[in-house]
């Protein structure tokens, strides 16, 4: 099976200031937290955040070079088994272009990914099993949308992203698939979602938990197909879109 290749390299400036600024500017109020509490002095009302950044890279940029090397060789390793059975979980090929997925090591506390470019944001020097947790949710985002696409071809692109109940289940269903048997030798769980899809309830079990329990009982008791699995999984999201509407 052919499939794109991650390749891990250092943010480009450019991309860096535009992720500071659009997450600080953000609506949703915890991605913009978690920069100002890493960063105090992103507080400052005067602050120039692109003078800033660049210091901040001037003292960084060795350390992360060398764990661009380590996390590459690393990913290397499990590379092709992850690629392959994320394939077959979601029951769909892997793109032929482009050939390669950029994932960019970066100074952020919110990890953003580009659908259509085919990239993502990790942390610059987290623990690698960390890091590839955030690289593997990231991933599956990219194939998770493609598979969406080929069953709901009418639904618009420009929903793919928040605060869309597109963009929400995608969200909820990615640590779903992150967690099926196949990836636990690969990258052993659990794999998490938001907070807040484990802490809301929609009856008397949790967000996380419904569209958890659903997936067991369909794929693996039951015997069914991904494509089953996730027209029942966005046909229920709408249905309770307002129970869902909870990440702020």
């Amino acid at each position: 099976m052919s499939y794109p290749k991650v390749e891990f390299k250092i943010v480009p400036i450019k991309k860096e200031i535009w992720a500071f600024n659009h997450f600080l500017q953000h609506s949703n109020q915890s991605f913009k937290f978690r920069f100002l509490d890493s960063y105090s002095i992103l507080k400052e009302p005067k602050l120039d955040i692109t003078g800033w950044l660049k210091g901040e890279w001037k003292t960084k940029r060795r350390k992360t070079k060398v764990n661009v090397g380590h996390y590459q060789k690393e990913w290397n390793k499990i590379q092709k088994e992850f690629m392959t059975n994320l394939s077959d979980v979601i029951g769909t090929p892997w793109f032929k272009n482009p050939e390669k997925i950029e994932a960019y090591l970066s100074l952020c506390k919110v990890f953003p990914r580009n659908i259509e470019k085919m990239n993502f944001y990790i942390p610059y020097d987290w623990p690698t099993q960390r890091v590839f947790g955030i690289a593997a949710h990231e991933i599956t985002h990219l194939l998770y949308f493609k598979k969406f696409g080929e069953l709901f071809p009418d639904v618009s692109k420009q929903k793919y992203g928040g605060p869309h109940i597109e963009w929400i289940l995608s969200e909820i269903l990615v640590s779903v698939i992150l967690n099926d048997k196949k990836f636990n030798k690969i990258l052993p769980g659990p794999h998490y979602s938001y907070d807040c899809f484990y802490k809301n309830r929609i009856g008397k079990r949790t967000i996380q938990h419904y569209f958890e329990d659903k997936y067991a009982e369909d794929i693996y008791k039951k015997g069914k197909t991904f494509d089953d699995y996730l027209k029942w999984a966005y046909k229920f999201a709408k249905k309770h879109e307002k129970e869902l509407d909870v990440v702020k």
